[in-house]
């Protein structure tokens, strides 16, 4: 059990409520900031989702006020790693993985937070290069952790990078996705092949519940402090960490 506490920006997403989920069950004080205010209605009834202080608020321009008292600074917010065809989208999609993690990264800071975990991802190599827009929006927002956890001795950050995750997804009306069992299938097909193939296939699918426990150990355990850690997909999967 833990009594830290945490502020989760893009706290009502798919990420987000799943990691408020399991650390208010594991005891921490969380405050979800979103720019959509109020409870999402697919948790208006589960008693966990009652004891989240549900913001509504810009992690661009976060209210430093809101980390004054905050223990831990979460920032998964972001949109679907979709192509661009024109200048316009490209510039769009850079700013909607990036903008407000960096907001969120720089409010943290200032505010005096000492630990920083931040949703990145993994991508294969002909995606991860900056002509693809969601590649280079998670890039800035990986140099903004590492100058986060260079502040100080004290100041560490996490860095999480899975690959797809897969899981039940609402939508604005509180009903499951369409996506949902095309996910789910995808992931059951591809982790059925033997891990010998994973060099030549693309990564393995990895569940919510798997990211939501890796961002609440890079919470609250000691092993991760100091300097950075990024956690790559392989090591969510298995519960593991890799140093960096």
């Amino acid at each position: 059990m833990t009594n830290i506490r945490v502020v989760i920006f893009g706290g009502n997403g798919f990420v987000g409520t799943a990691v408020a989920k399991v650390l208010v069950e594991a005891g921490a004080t969380v405050r979800c900031v979103s720019r959509t205010p109020g409870v999402p209605v697919h948790l208006l009834t589960p008693l966990w989702a009652q004891q989240v202080e549900w913001i509504a608020g810009d992690a661009a321009k976060p209210d430093i006020d809101l980390l004054r008292d905050a223990d831990v600074a979460i920032a998964a917010v972001g949109t679907a790693p979709t192509p661009t065809f024109t200048e316009q989208s490209y510039e769009e999609k850079v700013a909607s993985n990036s903008l407000p993690n960096l907001g969120a990264i720089a409010a943290a800071k200032a505010a005096g937070v000492r630990r920083l975990v931040v949703l990145g991802a993994h991508l294969p190599a002909i995606l991860n290069r900056d002509s693809f827009a969601y590649a280079k929006g998670k890039r800035l927002c990986l140099e903004a952790a590492e100058d986060f956890a260079n502040t100080s001795e004290q100041h560490t950050a996490v860095v999480l990078q899975p690959s797809a995750i897969y899981g039940t997804r609402f939508n604005k009306h509180g009903e499951p996705s369409r996506l949902n069992w095309v996910l789910r299938l995808t992931a059951t097909l591809r982790n059925m092949l033997p891990e010998l193939l994973d060099p030549i296939l693309p990564k393995r699918l990895v569940s919510i519940e798997a990211v939501a426990a890796m961002v609440m150990r890079a919470s609250i355990d000691e092993r991760f402090d100091g300097n950075i850690t990024i956690v790559s997909n392989r090591d969510i999967i298995k519960g593991g960490t890799e140093r960096s």
